[in-house]
């Protein structure tokens, strides 16, 4: 029988926890047992789970006193933020990854595809006053073909690149 490699050794879990700081992860996840803290970063942010914290696996609750293992985002998760940012999508090892939603206090929220954190491929943002922009991104900038809209409702087709505009054609509203 070959041994098992090193992926096969995580143990693949799912629940609910909540860190000193505030912010919640519930779903699926990858749990190692290390002494190193769990670190994400969502909306800009950083936000850990300190080494002086227990998985109590039976309640999915922190206990302080020992180290913590290391709890890593894997497939379908919520994570809440401090902050009030709230993501809902897709993880892989511990990054925004695949199909998601990104929501922030301010009322602006992103619906897209990830990778590695970054809005990345087809997605839409918009802001609260009704405006968005619905297109292709790249490293979390508009980058490719997309369409802004408006508060008013004027709609703007064009291309981006690196979040700027260098062509855009306004559809004639009647």
């Amino acid at each position: 029988m070959a041994p098992k490699k090193k992926e096969e050794e995580r143990e693949f879990c799912a629940g609910s926890f909540t860190f000193q700081d505030g912010s919640v992860y519930e779903g699926h996840y990858i749990k190692k047992d290390t002494s190193t803290d769990l670190t994400q970063q969502v909306s800009g942010s950083r936000l850990s789970a300190t080494a002086a914290s227990k998985l109590n696996t039976s309640t999915h609750s922190l206990e302080r006193g020992t180290s913590a293992p290391t709890v890593i985002p894997q497939g379908l998760g919520i994570f809440r933020d401090c902050s009030g940012a709230i993501y809902d999508g897709q993880w892989l090892d511990g990054k925004m990854y695949g199909t998601g939603t990104l929501t922030f206090p301010s009322g602006c929220y992103y619906k897209g595809e990830f990778l590695a954190n970054h809005y990345n491929g087809v997605g839409k943002y918009a802001w609260p006053d009704g405006s968005y922009y619905k297109g292709e991104w790249r490293q979390g900038m508009m980058h490719g073909s997309g369409m802004y809209m408006d508060a008013s409702g004027r709609c703007w087709h064009g291309v981006f690149t690196d979040g700027v505009c260098t062509s855009a054609v306004a559809e004639q509203v009647f």
